[in-house]
């Protein structure tokens, strides 16, 4: 009775006054309870709290309700609310709020259970209630708050007016102490809160350093910070404002302790504080990059204003590899600074100067400074040039101060840890001589006190004392020479060394200190001093024959991590680079790990861990390793053999990249599938296939490469709707699959748009109106007609955090549109009275840009120079006299450079403050810059495709191939680029892009102005011209299939032989829009874009070209025919061909070679197929009908309603969205009610049918448009009641149901219902093939993830639905097979063997285990 207050059933509050609460009674709400007894010397339950432990883990995995059926705990987020040990219970779940748990008791038990708790912590989201009434329990009380409160950063505390025993024990919902737990329990976040971890990419625990230093602090020093009067006046809560304190001391004197002193004392004041402590001994802690997403990682722990912003950032996108300015302005300038703080937020970096960027990280924080945000930061770091430079150009807001000389402290901490307590006396003269030589060295003073503790006599005492060395540098020299003791008594021959060691947190082992490090790096003519190069090249040596190990791989697989794994996996590359060695050992350790399986487990690992830019890292690396071996040891060995290994260096180099590029989901997914499912799918040329081609993948095999190396191609868009629309829809398209999202239709021609940097607004620039839309649902937040005379805009973006646009146009003015309320309207700004060197009045600019925070713009003109204006002012700020004619303007997005493109292709530099100028040639006509400014892409009417440095111009990389470049862009995270080509547009992923962001992401000290890392050699790509597939049909007897291309050529292929046994072309010389074949696979019908039909016989013969020659039968246009041509369908054993638009519809006879029927098609949306019973009839599907005609006039004759389970139309068991295809604006869950209509659903189109081979079952999958979104849904209908129809007379029930307005031969069919969890999995469905049992049937698709899987479900009445089973994954297609104009066109043949055109040829895919 716990819960229950004065043991009352009424007032058990869990099942009483919780359910009575709106925001919570759609919960779920289960007690644990367990038997024991407090009481001293009782042994009625013997026991222990990890017993209760696995008794709850148990119950939560296994327990059933009162109907037998799985309660599926864990499906949705936890959240626990715990009494007393209760709390020790727990330690392992979601939300946590403890009520008096005693965490801090003296107790091995709870010890332990803390030990392993605060590895999870900062994962979860804690609330701890303490009593403030004292409770009777043996000769004195508890200590309430210190047992009761952990003091993890994040955690709330919070007193309740209890003792113990009525602390979770409640009156009525009206108590205070009811309500404040009840509040608490509301604020949880439902998500799981799983958006930050993947946004920052943070994995380690938050407190990891915090409870190192932390544990190294002695109680009762550090207080005199409490009393310093800048930290007093920086603590302030009541003073409003930033605020910035700089406290500096030279190395080793306490300074990350007195931050862990800081951050513990701002949570236990309940302040909510932030922290991180720059790491020397740990790259990755010493990155600009890390200390802005540590930040705001635990920032979006504790503030849902803050993570419900970061919600709206682009899905997918993660900053791991971000530059830090691009952090900074998306995560803390775009968002943080637009949230309201009612409270200061505390900021603690330590060690900032160990960063690698600490001058840029100041002007970060001075950005801080400029707002009203009340953010307080303490920065704690060794006196720094670059800190105090930076700070003096700050106006104000910020302090610094010296931490001098701490005697009191010195003197506590020799008291606690100076072991001579039995002499007093002796103890005192030491601890004065210590005093005397500190210096304010905390960690001279900690070394020494261990060296004289010891000591065993008193003699051995002065004898230490009187040789106490001056400084760190001279001690580090006494321990290096071994003059103390070690560490450990009982290992006293160890290295002296170890005494420079520590054991940090997770058993790692690290440098005492920095001092200590750069002692061993430049101790040179010291015995100790330590060979960088030759230091990484045994640890190199070391790693490879690790990971060579036999073994590894199984241990790998059964999820056991041998000790060296991580380590090895993750950092043999880089001991490779640093060493800069290309001995010959180290040459035969490199080839023969990459020759051998070792380099699979190696990925393997990787993969598991989730860290693939280790993959990448690799890949910027082993080529200028493979470069130096040919320079230094060339003649060492065989001509033939140095090249061979060159050779292979550089191709596992490219298939890296590759590999991460076009299946790194699949190897996170699957770490294992590197072995069997991989290597098929890559080129032949590729170091992966050709080394492991004689392994049975599964038995899968991968035919039709007419490209046999990597390209740098891995989607193609087709942007026919685009062009349809005559640029009056803006199409959105998922950055993840390429598939489009969402249209917005401002109704007119679009003559410019603009997304914010949050991806969340677009603004359209129309004719007459310009509109702000929210891109999450499509709805118009505001629109503003434009101004008079309608001038074109030629800059646009976004200001004032979002709330305004701010547009520059051709009449050289600038107008700002207020983002507030539906109607708006423009406010002209200033107009730019720009004049020549003459002083006469400049034309109409031919191209303006405003830079990025919108406050400064510069115009590009024909015949006048380019100039830079400040927004709002009138004098011109900078001007170029020897930029003339410039076509385009971007600005670099934080160096304040200029980039343009002159007449005649010539890009551009221009350094406006060194008014330094470059250029160079290179043919361009668009431009676009990366995000993190350090690449400029170019696109020509060549068709080439260029990317140069913006340090110097230089080109890095070129793709030639065909059709012009009419615009570029780069993602999110610049790994990729786009392009649009007239008709359709191509996503590239260069593995330079990769390289170089691997590259930059191990460091931030490279500015914008600075080389791009490792030296990038220029890598071209020839693409010869692409004929694309336009239309493919597989035979459907054999393994013979047809194609037609653009190019209106048509090939008869086959599967087993992999080339064209026959080629044909269209006179009409347009390209081939449908292939379809008759049922015996003897004629093979083509349709182009002429809209002429070409008919040929297909037979076999035992003369040349493989056996197969083809004879032409019709070759006729229809005339009265409107639309493009969607079906061919042969009439089954029958002389008539039946062909299809949206709109039209003929019968064809081709004994005559004329059109016989000529009809309208009333019903929009549906396909056509041969009735499955009659072969007189045809059968037309629509998402809501199907209807029955003769095959000889196309006379309707049936009308049948498809109708579901359990309804018209309600909003259960009807359409299944699936959220993949819909562009994921909207859950599963969301959209499922409100689909259902009966004008929705007739808006649908009908995007493909899969007909089972007995013809019992028909798959539809829908295509639909819900508010301005592209859904899918998926329908099965059993086909057995057509045989019944149209013979059968009309049903009377039917006949009279007025409301479904359809003529007196209408029927009715219900629909069959699937399993949500198959229907969410589907991207496309395939086919349904025989499976292996008699009658066995099996439906294959391709799956949202790319894999092909497969399903069996037994096919049982209506009113028992479809048997649930879980699907089988049988190979995972590469990222680049899978672009929407693909996947439409996938076939599969009967024996499961997948067709896959990309690229203008066809990929053969067999798997023996479908019977391929």
């Amino acid at each position: 009775m716990t819960w229950s207050k004065n043991r009352d059933a009424d007032l058990f509050s869990p099942r009483v006054f919780l359910p009575q609460e709106r925001d919570i009674n759609s919960a779920r709400i289960l007690t644990f309870g367990y038997n024991v007894d407090v009481k001293p010397g009782s042994r009625s339950n013997v026991k222990s709290v990890l017993d209760f432990a696995k008794d709850l883990l148990y119950d939560l995995k296994y327990s059933k309700d009162e109907n037998t059926d799985e309660l599926n705990i864990g499906s949705v987020p936890l959240a626990f609310v715990v009494h007393f040990m209760g709390g020790l219970v727990v330690k392992a779940f979601g939300a946590i709020l403890f009520i008096s748990t005693p965490h801090l008791k003296n107790s091995t038990t709870i010890q332990n259970v803390n030990e392993q708790f605060r590895h999870l912590a900062p994962r979860l989201r804690i609330v701890s209630f303490y009593e403030t009434k004292p409770t009777a329990m043996g000769p004195a009380g508890p200590r309430i708050k210190d047992s009761s409160v952990l003091g993890y950063p994040g955690e709330v505390s919070k007193p309740l007016d209890a003792d113990h025993h009525t602390v979770c024990k409640f009156d009525s919902t009206n108590d205070p102490n009811y309500i404040t737990v009840r509040n608490y329990l509301k604020l949880r976040d439902p998500s799981g809160n799983s958006k930050p971890g993947t946004l920052f990419s943070i994995t380690d625990p938050s407190d990891t350093d915090l409870i190192f230093f932390r544990d190294r602090w002695t109680p009762s020093t550090c207080e005199w910070i409490l009393q310093k009067p800048e930290f007093v006046q920086w603590l302030d809560p009541i003073r409003g404002g930033p605020r910035l304190l700089w406290l500096h001391a030279p190395g080793g004197s306490g300074k990350s302790v007195l931050a862990s002193f800081v951050v513990n004392h701002l949570v236990e004041i309940g302040l909510c504080c932030q922290y991180v402590f720059t790491r020397f001994s740990d790259q990755n802690k010493r990155s600009l990059s890390w200390i802005l997403r540590s930040l705001a990682f635990q920032m979006a722990q504790v503030l849902p204003a803050f993570r419900a912003l970061l919600g709206g950032l682009p899905q997918g996108l993660k900053l791991k590899g971000a530059d830090p300015r691009a952090i900074w302005q998306r995560v803390f300038k775009d968002v943080l600074f637009r949230i309201v703080l009612s409270e200061p937020i505390y900021w603690v970096i330590d060690g900032l100067d160990e960063a690698d960027n600490p001058r840029q990280a100041v002007k970060f924080f001075g950005d801080v400074l400029q707002t009203a945000s009340p953010i307080r930061i303490l920065v704690l770091s060794r006196p720094s040039s670059d800190i105090e430079a930076e700070l003096k150009r700050m106006s104000a807001r910020w302090e610094g101060a010296n931490l001098e000389e701490r005697a009191q402290d010195f003197h506590v901490f020799i008291n606690r840890e100076l072991e001579w307590d039995d002499i007093p006396k002796f103890k005192e003269k030491i601890t004065q001589q210590l005093l005397d030589a500190v210096h304010g060295n905390f960690l001279w003073l900690r070394l020494t006190v261990d060296r004289i503790n010891r000591c065993h006599t008193e003699e051995d005492v002065n004898r230490a004392l009187q040789q106490l060395p001056p400084g760190m540098e001279d001690l580090f020299d006494r321990i290096a020479a071994g003059d103390a003791p070690s560490l450990k008594p009982s290992a006293v021959d160890w290295d002296p060394l170890w005494r420079l060691l520590v054991i940090g947190n997770g058993e790692t082992v690290t440098m005492v200190h920095q001092a200590a490090r750069e002692y061993l790096l430049n101790a040179k003519d010291r015995p100790f001093g330590i060979d960088q190069r030759g230091s990484h090249s045994k640890l190199l040596l070391r790693c490879l024959t690790f990971l060579s190990t036999p073994g590894v791989r199984a241990r790998i697989s059964h999820g056991e991590e041998p000790g060296l794994l991580s380590y090895a996996a993750s950092y043999w590359a880089a001991h490779l680079q640093a060493s800069n060695n290309v001995s010959q050992d180290i040459m035969t350790a490199v080839v023969k790990f990459l020759r051998g399986p070792s380099v699979l487990t190696w990925i393997q690992a990787v993969a598991q861990a989730g860290n693939l830019h280790f993959l990448v890292q690799a890949s910027a690396y082993l080529p200028s390793f493979a470069l130096n071996v040919s320079r230094v040891i060339g003649d060492q060995v065989p001509l033939d053999r140095n090249v061979a290994e060159k050779n292979l260096i550089k191709s596992w180099a490219t298939d890296l990249s590759k590999i991460v590029g076009k299946f790194g989901n699949q190897l996170l997914g699957d770490p294992d599938s590197i072995y069997r499912a991989i290597p098929p799918f890559c080129p032949p040329n590729s170091a992966i296939y050709w080394q492991f081609s004689a392994r049975n993948f599964r038995g899968i095999t991968v035919n039709g490469w007419a490209m046999i190396s990597w390209d740098d191609v891995i989607a193609r868009l087709s942007l026919v709707s685009a062009l349809r629309d005559n640029v009056t829809t803006v199409f959105i398209y998922r950055a993840d699959t390429y598939q489009e999202a969402r249209r917005i239709r401002p109704g007119e021609r679009v003559r410019k748009f603009q997304v914010n940097r949050l991806g969340t607004l677009l603004v359209t620039c129309g004719y007459s109106t310009t509109r702000v839309w929210d891109m999450a649902n499509g709805i118009c937040l505001t629109e503003a007609t434009n101004p008079r005379g309608r001038p074109r805009p030629q800059a646009v973006t976004f200001i004032r955090e979002d709330t305004c646009v701010l547009i520059s146009s051709e009449d050289r003015r600038l107008w700002l549109l207020r983002i507030a309320g539906h109607k708006s309207f423009f406010e002209e700004i200033t107009q730019i009275m720009d004049r020549t060197v003459g002083g006469d009045l400049v034309n109409s600019p031919t191209c303006a840009a405003l830079n990025p925070d919108g406050c400064l713009l510069a115009i590009g003109y024909r015949k006048s120079s380019l100039s830079v204006w400040e927004v709002g002012g009138s004098e011109c700020l900078a001007r170029c006299l020897e930029l003339e004619r410039v076509q385009e303007t971007i600005w670099h997005p934080f160096s304040g450079e200029i980039l343009g493109m002159h007449t005649g292709g010539v890009v551009l530099k221009w350094d406006m403050d060194g008014n330094e100028l470059v250029k160079i040639p290179v043919g361009a006509s668009t431009m676009a810059i990366s995000p993190k400014g350090n690449l400029v892409a170019t696109g020509d009417m060549r068709g080439n495709i260029s990317l140069l440095s913006t340090s110097d111009l230089g080109l890095i990389y070129r793709a030639v191939c065909q059709d012009p470049v009419m615009g570029v862009a780069f993602s999110v995270d610049g790994l990729q680029l786009y392009d649009i080509r007239h008709s359709y547009g191509n996503v590239w992923e260069p593995k330079v892009l990769l390289k170089l962001s691997e590259t930059t992401s191990q460091s931030d000290t490279a500015s914008e102005s600075d080389t791009l890392g490792p030296q990038v050699s220029l890598s071209e790509t020839l693409y010869n011209k692409i004929d694309p597939v336009t239309a493919l049909s597989p035979e459907p007897h054999s393994q013979l299939f047809c194609t037609g291309s653009e190019e209106e050529v048509v090939a008869l292929n086959s599967a087993d032989l992999n080339n064209a046994l026959e080629r044909g072309r269209s006179a009409s010389f347009m390209g081939i829009e449908q292939l379809e074949w008759n049922d015996d696979g003897t004629l093979l019908c083509a349709a182009d874009l002429s809209r002429t039909i070409l008919v040929r016989r297909v037979k076999h013969t035992n003369t040349e070209r493989e056996g197969w020659e083809t004879e032409m039968v019709v070759d006729m246009s229809i005339g009265d025919f409107d639309g493009n041509i969607d079906q061919i369908i042969f009439q089954p054993k029958g002389n008539l061909l039946f062909v299809c638009s949206s709109q039209s519809a003929v019968i064809i006879s081709m004994a005559r070679k004329e059109v016989i029927v000529v009809q309208n098609i009333e019903t929009p949306g549906g396909r056509w197929m041969n009735h499955p019973f009659s072969q007189e009839h045809l059968v037309f599907f629509a998402p809501s009908v199907a209807d029955i005609y003769t095959w000889h006039a196309l006379e309707k004759v049936t009308g049948l309603r498809l109708t579901l389970p359990f309804g018209e139309y309600t909003t259960q068991n009807t359409v299944h969205i699936n959220p993949s295809f819909s562009g994921g604006f909207e859950s599963h869950s969301d959209c499922k009610g409100s689909v259902d209509t009966p004008a929705e659903v007739s808006s649908a189109l009908v995007r493909k049918r899969v007909l089972s081979p007995s013809q019992n079952y028909l798959l539809m999958q829908l295509s639909m448009e819900i508010d301005e979104q592209r859904r899918s849904a998926i329908r099965l209908l059993d086909t057995s009641p057509l045989k019944k129809y149209p013979t059968q007379e009309p049903d009377p029930l039917v006949q009279n149901m007025s409301r479904l307005n359809l003529d007196s031969k209408t029927f009715s069919i219900t629909l069959m219902e699937l399993p949500d969890e198959l229907v969410d999995r589907i991207y496309q469905p395939l086919a349904f093939i025989a499976g292996r049992g008699a009658g066995s049937e099996m439906l294959l698709f391709l799956d949202c993830d790319s894999s092909i899987r497969s399903w069996r479900g037994s096919a049982v009445s209506v009113t028992g639905g479809y048997l649930s089973q879980t699907t089988v994954s049988h190979y995972c297609l590469p990222s680049d097979w899978v672009g929407p104009d693909y996947v439409r066109l996938f076939r599969m043949l009967s024996d499961g063997t997948l067709l896959c055109p990309r690229n203008g040829q066809v990929f053969v895919v067999k798997c023996k285990g479908l019977g391929g």
